[in-house]
């Protein structure tokens, strides 16, 4: 900084100053120290210069300089670090009266930060340095500025003000509206396997507990509806209404197979016997039917409902139910797809293909297709794809599984759990004790990532784009009858309204549904594989994007992903033993409802 050279009527001092002038300047200003160090502030400017007179031969440093200061009334300023240090090193090679701006006056600054949704209202002081403060009449002119006038917060105010500063206050709070209640649908399924706990085995009962199933008889209630309670206003900080969210009146759905509405509307009941079966917003019954065997003697079976084996389905059959198979005895190279889950006793035993090199099943092996899990004693040659887990007693051999979560090989404790060869795939966690083969057969295995979104996510958009189409229609038609009231009969508006409402609510389950599978896209970070005992040369492990293949036989070992590399012994979280555990002790498999 250069030093200053203009008159004192200016605020500066020349250096060719007469001594008189300095004389008495030097009088005005009192010097504790008796040192030639005084200070001058420019009004105009707020500039707060200081001046030293070599001549009086007394150094300064930062303990005189700040004394000074606050002798002189200026102890509130905010020095210039870089102005002070200049000006102490000039003053020690000084010939003349030497002079330099070492701070600025400045007022305090009041902000004012308001919420979008006009509930809040911030305030910041800056502090003055030298200047004004800010007063309490200035933040309630600044608050009448934004129009707040309701949920003030005046003593957090008075303390902001008399303190001079603070920093994103919270100085005024509008009332939130109360959101209400959505509405609601409770299962009443559990009441009935509570009443079947409690009776006893010669009782007459309503419901039949068979393979984990609930069976319910018409009439049985399913599902209670509580309606909406909307919310209640509140008040903004400006003084206005702030409304709820509405929320909407939904009711059953108009397509629920075996169930309706009762006499009271808000509860679903059975029309037929079944299998109940939860949804969003209500309940469907499931018809059950028993077969002894599914053989040529019976044929090919689709139906919606659930089937009960007591035998074999041989080879060359097919199942298309919408609820569970429970297969009693084995399962040989048929076709299976399923709506719940595949529970087979015995084994399933699909073909081989025996063509030299084949990599691959052949066309006509075991293929289970189910949405949610599969449990077998073990599998041989088989293709099954389980939209929950895969639970196998024993072993499987060159098979390809596919599971959306886990699939493990061996009850809990078991020693001779095995996977040996074949393609095992699975988002979450692959289980067994033994990986592979002594004979070196290629076995690989791969968690970490959904092997089902992609196509699912490819569905729920066609699903969207048809459900759109058909509402863009309805408001075509309602347009029309907008322009002929004289054709728009009440009770075809009350169905437009009606079909209206459905396929909106429709539309916001698909756009959610596929908000959660975008989130299926990323790599599970709990993904791992557990090898309990031995892994054998020529198993490969992919674990997202990580791969690693055994060079030779070795211990077993725990894969995992950490900060996505993959190491050894890695430590799953608890909850994956504890399910583990559970599932093994049901005996029959885990099968879930709603």
């Amino acid at each position: 900084m250069q030093q200053l050279e203009t008159s004192v009527d200016e605020g500066v001092l020349q250096r060719n100053l007469q001594g008189d002038v300095l004389a008495s300047v030097a009088d005005e200003i009192p010097n504790e120290h008796n040192v030639a160090i005084w200070f001058l502030l420019n009004e105009d400017s707020g500039e707060l210069q200081a001046h030293f007179d070599p001549h009086a031969h007394r150094p300064i440093n930062q303990t005189i300089l700040k004394e000074s200061l606050a002798d002189a009334g200026f102890a509130d300023f905010k020095l210039d670090d870089n102005a002070v240090n200049d000006f102490l090193a000039h003053s020690r090679s000084a010939k003349e009266i030497l002079i330099w701006v070492i701070a600025r006056r400045r007022d305090a600054e009041v902000m004012l930060d308001v919420a979008d949704d006009l509930m809040a209202a911030y305030l910041t002081i800056v502090p003055a340095d030298g200047g004004k403060p800010i007063t309490t009449q200035q933040v309630d002119e600044l608050l009448r500025f934004n129009k707040i006038s309701f949920g003030i917060l005046h003593a957090e105010i008075a303390q902001a003000v008399a303190a001079g500063k603070c920093d994103n206050l919270l100085v005024a709070r509008g009332e939130q509206p109360n959101e209400g209640i959505p509405t609601r649908f409770k299962s009443l399924l559990d009441e009935k396997r509570d009443e079947l706990s409690h009776v006893d085995d010669g009782a007459v009962v309503k419901f039949r507990d068979l393979s984990h199933l609930l069976i319910v008889q018409p009439g049985d209630r399913l599902v209670q509806r509580f309606p909406p309670i909307q919310g209640t206003n509140g008040i903004d900080i400006t003084g206005q209404v702030a409304f709820p969210q509405p929320l909407p009146d939904l009711h059953f759905g108009h397509e629920y197979p075996g169930a309706a509405p009762a006499e009271d509307p808000n509860i679903l009941v059975a029309l037929i016997e079944g299998q109940p079966v939860l949804t969003g917003y209500g309940c469907i019954v499931n018809p059950v039917i028993e077969v002894p065997n599914v053989d040529m003697s019976v044929g090919n079976i689709v139906f919606d409902g659930t089937l009960h084996v007591n035998g074999d389905v041989i080879s060359g059959m097919s199942i298309k139910v919408t609820g569970d198979v429970i297969i009693r005895g084995t399962l040989e190279a048929a076709e299976i797809e399923a709506g719940g889950n595949v529970s087979v006793s015995g084994g399933i035993i699909g073909h081989a293909d025996s063509r030299p090199g084949a990599t691959s099943l052949p066309a006509d092996t075991a293929v289970i297709r189910c949405k949610a899990s599969v449990q077998a004693l073990f599998v041989e040659n088989a293709h099954i794809e389980a939209g929950d887990s895969i639970y196998i007693d024993r072993s499987a051999r060159q098979c390809e599984l596919i599971a959306l979560n886990d699939i493990l090989v061996g009850k809990t404790g078991s020693k001779i759990s095995q996977i040996i060869g074949g393609v095992t795939q699975a988002k979450h966690m692959i289980k067994a004790m033994i990986m592979g083969a002594p004979s070196g057969v290629k076995t690989r295995l791969l968690v970490g990532m959904d092997p089902f979104v992609d196509e699912a996510i490819a569905n729920k958009q066609r699903a969207l784009q048809k459900k759109k189409e058909e509402l863009d229609k309805l408001v075509m038609l309602v347009k029309f009858f907008k322009a002929n009231p004289k054709k728009a009969e009440p009770s075809t508006m009350a169905k437009i309204a009606s079909t209206g409402q459905m396929l909106t609510q429709e539309i916001a389950i698909l756009n959610q549904e596929l908000q959660q599978l975008s989130e299926n896209l990323k790599c599970d970070e709990d993904a791992h594989i557990e090898m309990g005992k031995t892994v054998h040369f020529g198993t490969e492990v992919k674990i997202g994007k990580q791969v690693w293949i055994a060079k030779d036989d070795m211990p077993g070992t725990t894969l995992g992903l950490v900060d996505g590399q993959l190491v050894s012994a890695y430590q799953p979280k608890a909850k994956d033993k504890e399910k583990q555990e559970a599932t093994f002790k049901q005996g029959a498999g885990p099968v879930k409802f709603g």
